[in-house]
């Protein structure tokens, strides 16, 4: 019997946003979320280029999980929370 793998939804924020719907970042990962947090710091894609920008300007970048559950009920929380690009 193989065990389902859970997937997160977070949020990428800093201190001052208090709406996950329109602030920060929502994203989906089966890792977890510091270490997704970690990656997007890494990553050459433009989410990494502003975590990159905030923290040279001495932001403090905060995750939270907002869901876990299956891959399909994690994709449609994301959309739910995020139905249209900002």
């Amino acid at each position: 019997m193989q065990k389902d793998r859970l997937y997160r939804v977070y949020w990428v924020y800093v201190d001052g946003m208090v709406d996950y719907r329109t602030q920060g970042y929502v994203g989906v990962t089966k890792e977890n979320v510091q270490h997704r947090l970690l990656e997007h710091f890494r990553s050459n894609r433009p989410v990494g280029s502003i975590i990159r920008d905030l923290r040279n300007n001495n932001e403090i970048v905060k995750v939270v999980e907002l869901f876990r559950g299956s891959k399909d009920e994690a994709l449609a929380k994301e959309y739910e929370y995020r139905p249209a690009r900002f």
